[in-house]
């Protein structure tokens, strides 16, 4: 079993795309080591690619990035929260 992160982003995500990319290296890119960091995205019933590049990220990082999908809430609150 694995220690507990250190950091923890949480990433609201809708229609994000080509930027969404750039954010997500950036995140698992950081000096902080992927060892001690977990990002939890949370896609709120995107239309575009952000799902898939999510998963994406997930496969490639599987210790590192969590993925949540949702339908879409209608406002940034929810995915936030």
């Amino acid at each position: 079993m694995s220690a507990a992160p250190d950091v923890s982003v949480i990433v609201a995500v809708y229609n994000t795309m080509p930027y969404l990319t750039e954010c997500l290296n950036s995140l698992v890119g950081q000096s902080i080591g992927r060892e001690r960091l977990e990002i939890v995205a949370v896609d709120d019933g995107s239309t575009d690619d952000s799902g898939p590049e999510l998963d994406r990220f997930a496969a490639l990082y599987p210790d590192t990035v969590k993925v949540l999908h949702q339908p879409n809430s209608g406002g940034p609150a929810a995915p936030s929260n």
